[in-house]
C-alpha cells in the first residue's frame, strides 16, 4: 500500500496449470498480470506505465503417504500467519500435515518485498538508509541469486480444541541475512467471530536502532470469506505496531510501511464468483 496516494485501485488476474507427471508427484505452474514495478501485488487501475506477466509459482510436488508433502522450486510460502512473509519463494520444503497439527521445514530465497522501506514523496519505496529507491539497492525483486536474502525456515503450528489455532517459526538467517528471526501467533475462531493476532523479531540486536526491532498485529473480524465460495465476505479490523527495524518483508496485509509504523487497517473481501474476489481496505 502507498500511504502517499488518497486512493487506489489494483487487480490481478492469475492462471495455473496442474499435471500429474507420476504417482503421487505433480508439477505446477502459474502466471499472474501484475504492473512493472508492483512485485507480485497487481496492476493499478488507470497506469498506462506498462503491465507485464511473471511466473510467480513453478514447482514439483510429491506426497509420501497421506500427510507428507515435499515440494521444489518456486512455490507460495507464509512464514508465520504472514506478517514477516507471504509469497513467492524460491527453494524446497517438506511439510507434515495431519489437519490438526503441521510441521514444516524448508530453505530458499525471498522473491518479492523490501526490508525497511517506506514510499517518498515521488510514490518511490525507498531504502531506509540511504533514501534511494529500492529498486536501485534494496528491493529483493532486483536481486540475483549470487546476493539474495537465503532463510533456512523451521515452523509448527496445531488446533487447540475446536476455537483455537496456535503456531510459531524460527528462520534462520543464512547468506546476506545475518541475523534471525522467529515469531509466533494466536488465532482464536467462533462461528463468524476472529480474533487474532501475530509477533515477530530478530534474534540479536541492530547496533543503531537501541534494540527497536519487534512487529506485531492484532485484529478482530467478522465473517466467514472463501474466495472459491461465492457470497462468503468477511470484515477486519487490525492495529499494527512495527518498529524502526522490524523484520518484515512482504506481509500478507496492506498496511502501508513495512517498518516504523503504528496504525489501523479497516479490510472488506467479498467474493463475488467462485475464485473471484474483491477487497476494499483503508489505513
Amino acid at each position: 500500500a502507498n500511504s502517499n496516494k488518497r486512493s487506489q485501485f489494483d487487480y490481478r488476474a492469475r492462471v495455473q496449470f496442474n499435471a500429474n507427471v507420476a504417482d503421487n508427484t505433480s508439477a505446477v505452474v502459474r502466471i499472474v498480470t501484475t504492473g512493472e514495478d508492483n512485485g507480485f501485488d497487481g496492476v493499478e487501475f488507470g497506469d498506462a506505465t506498462g503491465t507485464t506477466v511473471k511466473f510467480d509459482n513453478m514447482y514439483v510436488a510429491h506426497k509420501f503417504g497421506k500427510d507428507t508433502t515435499a515440494v521444489i522450486g518456486r512455490f507460495d510460502n507464509t512464514i508465520g500467519n504472514g506478517l514477516v512473509y507471504d509469497d513467492p519463494f524460491d527453494g524446497a520444503a517438506i511439510t507434515y500435515d495431519n489437519g490438526n497439527f503441521a510441521l514444516t521445514g524448508g530453505y530458499g530465497s525471498f522473491i518479492t518485498g523490501s526490508l525497511f522501506s517506506k514510499y517518498n514523496a515521488n510514490n518511490e519505496i525507498v531504502n531506509d538508509k540511504t533514501g534511494m529507491p529500492v529498486g536501485f539497492d534494496g528491493d529483493i525483486a532486483n536481486k540475483t541469486a549470487d546476493n539474495n536474502y537465503k532463510v533456512a525456515l523451521a515452523q509448527v503450528k496445531g488446533n487447540l480444541g475446536e476455537h483455537a489455532t496456535i503456531g510459531g517459526f524460527y528462520a534462520f538467517g543464512n547468506r546476506f541475512l545475518d541475523n534471525d528471526i522467529y515469531g509466533g501467533h494466536l488465532d482464536l475462531q467462533f462461528d463468524k467471530l476472529w480474533i487474532g493476532g501475530e509477533y515477530a523479531t530478530w534474534k540479536d540486536d541492530f547496533s543503531d536502532n537501541n534494540g527497536d526491532k519487534d512487529a506485531w498485529v492484532a485484529g478482530v473480524g467478522v465473517g466467514n470469506y472463501n474466495i472459491k465460495e461465492a457470497g462468503s465476505w468477511d470484515v477486519k479490523a487490525q492495529y499494527f505496531d512495527l518498529a524502526e527495524k522490524a523484520p518484515v518483508f512482504s506481509s500478507t496485509w496492506n498496511q502501508p510501511a513495512n517498518y516504523n509504523y503504528k496504525g489501523w487497517l479497516a479490510t472488506v473481501d467479498y467474493a463475488l464468483a467462485k475464485n473471484v474476489g474483491l477487497s476494499a481496505y483503508w489505513a
